[in-house]
Formats: structure tokens, sequence, C-alpha cells
């Protein structure tokens, strides 16, 4: 069973994990961006039904939910390097409105399904309550077509989503593929009064049950603030869900420029406010190489002839001095000047900053 310690997740062993993985959106919660479709699930589901008729709809949604994740999807995660599933589900999978309080077996037969799979091949699974009776947040994904979130107004909706985790916890207790519940995605509760209190008595409840497995608790504003949810919970991770330009629908290639801003791994922005990362280095205008020392004349990848100094999207802010690296001793045996075998890469010829590890144009290792 993974555990909290410090600010690692461990195994029983104490072994550190990390968990690299995925979202299984589009599954047992059908959200429009990423299975096409206009509106909210149950609207497309209630269209569906009106066409195909009550038989050819079930059965439709049958076929869907049996072959979209399957053993040979897991197969190819794990060839990608990943051990982790984060599996989003709609409670309508697991009750009626006009049942409330009634579980369904069959919502917790289609989570075995996927939780099955990934133990099979060694993969952890999160499982994650993505749209709540009610409605947790303003959105679609939430399965919500009023932009109201009445989960956080009416005790009722909370009662359901409480009864809902203790019947989980008590299925998956002893599941150690399980790597924890995610209880809530991206709640919007717009006073922020009741998301704090919410989830402390979730919190008591899941763990009445089920004392061991993380839970993994967002923030709320679709996870981004966490000042309302008073001081930390025991063995829980508190998830940020700070999205790169280029995962959204309208984002384009990564590395690349998306919303007329160029983005890869070492240049960073808010996606709500659009700030730069400070930390970020200064790149090559032509073709975004990193520059490591300011004193560069031309970009060692490009050839491009650079300004006195660059900030990190290629601009020139004020001068600042060159900077020259000290001369390292050679053999007298090299035909190479001192700074020349000091600081050019070995596999490329790029020159090198100072105390570089390695090349930024070839990734040769220095020394």
């Amino acid at each position: 069973m993974l555990r909290v310690d410090g600010t690692n997740l461990v195994n029983e062993s104490g072994s550190v994990v990390r968990l690299r993985g995925v979202g299984l959106g589009g599954w047992m919660n059908m959200e429009n961006f990423i299975s096409g479709y206009p509106g909210t699930e149950f609207q497309q589901r209630e269209v569906l039904r009106r066409v195909l008729g009550a038989d050819g709809c079930d059965r439709f949604f049958d076929q869907f939910l049996n072959v979209f994740f399957t053993d040979a999807d897991v197969e190819y995660l794990v060839s990608l390097g990943l051990n982790s599933v984060r599996i989003p589900f709609n409670y309508r999978h697991f009750e009626d409105d006009s049942r409330p309080l009634e579980l369904k077996e069959e919502g917790f037969r289609r989570l075995d399904q996927a939780i099955d799979a990934c133990a099979r091949k060694g993969v952890y699974s999160i499982l994650d309550l993505h749209a709540l009776p009610g409605c947790q947040n303003q959105h679609w994904h939430s399965d919500n077509p009023t932009h109201w979130a009445s989960f956080w107004t009416h005790r009722d909706f909370q009662d359901r989503v409480v009864r809902l985790w203790e019947a989980i916890a008590e299925r998956y207790k002893d599941n150690p593929w399980v790597a924890g519940f995610n209880p809530i995605n991206e709640p919007a509760d717009a006073g922020g009064e009741v998301i704090g209190p919410f989830y402390r008595r979730l919190e008591r409840a899941i763990r009445a049950v089920d004392p061991h497995h993380v839970l993994f608790l967002d923030g709320n504003r679709y996870s981004t603030q966490f000042d309302q949810l008073g001081d930390p919970l025991p063995n829980t991770v508190y998830t940020v869900h700070d999205y790169a330009l280029p995962g959204f629908p309208d984002g384009g290639p990564y590395p690349g420029v998306s919303r007329g801003q160029y983005i890869d791994r070492d240049v960073a922005a808010c996606p709500y406010c659009a700030t730069p990362d400070p930390f970020a280095p200064a790149r090559c205008p032509n073709c975004r190489t990193a520059i490591e020392d300011p004193g560069w004349a031309a970009c060692p990848r490009c050839g491009h002839v650079l300004p006195v100094s660059l900030d990190q999207f290629g601009q020139q802010p004020a001068p600042t001095p060159k900077l020259t690296p000290a001369p390292t001793p050679t053999s007298t045996t090299s035909t190479q000047s001192p700074q020349s075998a000091a600081t050019r890469c070995t596999g490329c010829g790029a020159p090198l900053a100072p105390g570089a590890r390695f090349c930024t144009a070839c990734g040769t290792l220095a020394g």
C-alpha cells in the first residue's frame, strides 16, 4: 500500500515511488473536448436514447465501456514508462437521481475492470470522482448544464458523496494497486466557506472505513487555491492543476507556439496570468537553444548572431557584462588553445558555459 512519507510517496518497504501516468478521460466520465460531442454527458446520452431507443442506447454504451480501455492499452502505457492511471468517473454510474443513495453494482464492476487491467501490468490506479451530484464546479466537465455548482449549497448532495466514498473505500481498502482516492475533481466553492469543513467530514468518513489509502485533495477554484482547506491532513497529497498551454484544445505543438507564445520545458508561464518563469534560461531567438553564457557571440546550434544579452524570450534587456571563463591548463601536446579546449563540447564543438555538465546543443556530457 502506498503512503505519504514527508514529501514522497513510498511503498510498504519504504522505497520512494514516483507516479508517472495519464488520465483516463472520456470513459466513465465523458468530456466533450475529449469525446467530440457538444454539451454535457447526460445531455448526449439523452439524445442518443431518443435516436437509438432504450435498448439500442444501452447496447451502444455497454460496448463503448467494454472496449474503451483494455489490457492492450495498459501494455502501451507501460511501454512508455508510465506506472499510474487516474480514472475519472461520473456519479451517475453508481446511483440515479431518482433513487439517491441506492448504489448500483454496475459502476463498481466498471471500476474493477480498469483497476484489474492496470494491476495485472503493475500499474497503479487513482480513483477520481470527476462529476458529483449537484455539480462541484460550474463547467461541463462536471456534467453541469447550469453553470451553478449546487453541490456546495445542498446538504443532500454532500451526503450522497460521503455515502459513495464510504462504499468505494470499503470495496478497495485492501487493494494495494489503488494508489489512493481523489474525492473531488476541481472543486469550485464560490464562497470558499464549505470546502474546508466538507473535506474534513469526508476524510473522517473514508478513514473510518479505510485508514490506509492516500487521499489526493484538489484545491478550491479548479485546484488552484489551498488556503481555504485548513491544516494539512495526514497521508494526503494536495494536487495542483497547473495546465501547460499546449495541453489545451487550442494549443499548438510541444515544444512550439501556443497562443502566440513559445513553450518548452524551460520556458514556462502561468496559463492564467501569463507570468513568465524568472528562472528560465536565455534562448536564441532563432532556434530557441538555451544560451547559458551571455558572452556567447553566436548560437552554438544555428549560428545566429546574438545581442550582447538576452532574456528568456530572446529579447535584449539592459546590457550585462561579458563573462570570460578563466583559462584551464592543458597538456603541452594539445593542438588547441587552453580556453577553446576548456569551453567546447567534445561531441559537436559548440562552446560550453563554465561549469556546464552537458552540451545544450547535442547533449554530450561535459568533461
